[in-house]
């Protein structure tokens, strides 16, 4: 595939392996406390860039609203595998403004931390030939 892209666009393609600035989702000692699991069969989930609220919901797709709003990966390392009822809001103007500050504080409220990390991750590196 990359020869093809190569020869039919101009370009190299090639496989590095890159520091990446990533959040980690992890819990805390109030995790178990703070986070409501949920009794509800319905599921629900509504997500803007500011805020994240799901009833009957994996922490799965809480991880995904907040790669979604802070534009960065965020890894889930809480190990939590139920269901749970959320409901956090943090300052943001919009998605092309991410405030990780706010959803961090807001996370709290869960129990749970965002941690920025760098990951060694390999990356596809492509650029225009010479």
């Amino acid at each position: 595939f990359a020869q093809a892209v190569e020869a039919t666009f101009g370009l190299t393609v090639k496989r590095e392996t890159r520091d990446i600035d990533v959040l980690v989702l992890k819990t805390n000692a109030t995790s178990l406390d703070a986070l409501s699991k949920s009794t509800n069969p319905d599921g629900k989930y509504a997500a803007f860039w500011n805020e994240a609220a799901a009833t009957n919901q994996p922490l799965s797709v809480l991880r995904e609203e907040l790669e979604i709003s802070s534009a960065m990966l965020v890894f889930d390392e809480t190990h939590l595998s139920n269901h749970y009822d959320f409901d956090i809001k943090w300052k943001q103007k919009d998605y092309a403004h991410p405030n990780v500050a706010g959803m961090t504080e807001a996370l709290k409220k869960l129990g749970l931390d965002l941690v920025p990390v760098k990951k060694s991750m390999e990356v596809v590196v492509v650029r225009k030939a010479f």
